[in-house]
């Protein structure tokens, strides 16, 4: 297998909806689970690489765990320079958290200058809406159609999963670096043709 490239992915969402609980479940394989919570204040940079052996290739993810905190939103764009992709989490049984995807799009799109080439930018991103806490279905908020169709609107992925169960972290990751993998073979190929005119 070879790696192709390391990626910048942004995990964004409101405080509270379990965006670092879904990060140590992708980095533990699901082993870890912490109950004592402490709010994440600024970037915390951790790196996953997801193999693709459809493609006999390994994409490597640069994790952004982003605070949610209003507090240091103004800061956040300071680490998110160059990002390749954007993995918006809202907790399903808060329809205010869901609210705020809006929000957090726009702040990822803002700063987002996608580096899959040589000098080059484009403005779609590729992303996935991850509605954390399916485990708590019984008191869920949000009506999983209108994520999805959120989600359709905006060109991401949509998955439901539990951070507490590792639930669907691994397949939306997973779905994730194959965009991303697909994107960049299609500037490389874009780039090779140009070579060659």
């Amino acid at each position: 297998m070879y790696e192709i490239a390391l990626f910048r992915v942004a995990v964004v969402g409101d405080e509270f909806v379990g965006k670092t609980s879904i990060v140590h479940a992708l980095l533990s394989g699901g082993i870890q689970f912490s109950k004592n919570y402490v709010m994440t204040s600024d970037v915390v940079v951790n790196v996953k690489d997801i193999a693709l052996p459809e493609f006999k290739d390994v994409v490597e993810l640069l994790i952004l765990d982003s605070a949610g905190n209003s507090l240091y939103e103004d800061y956040l764009p300071r680490f998110w320079k160059e990002l390749d992709a954007a993995f918006i989490v809202f907790d399903l049984t808060s329809e205010k958290s869901y609210n705020s995807i809006d929000k957090w799009v726009d702040k990822v799109k803002n700063v987002q200058k996608t580096r899959v080439g040589k000098g080059t930018t484009n403005s779609s991103i590729p992303g996935v809406i991850f509605a954390n806490k399916n485990d708590l279905l019984e008191t869920r908020a949000v009506n999983p159609e209108i994520g999805r169709s959120l989600a359709s609107q905006l060109g991401f992925g949509y998955f439901e999963g539990s951070a507490k169960n590792n639930n669907s972290i691994d397949e939306a990751f997973k779905y994730l670096a194959k965009e991303l993998h697909n994107k960049f073979n299609s500037i490389f190929d874009e780039n090779q043709a140009e070579l060659h005119d």
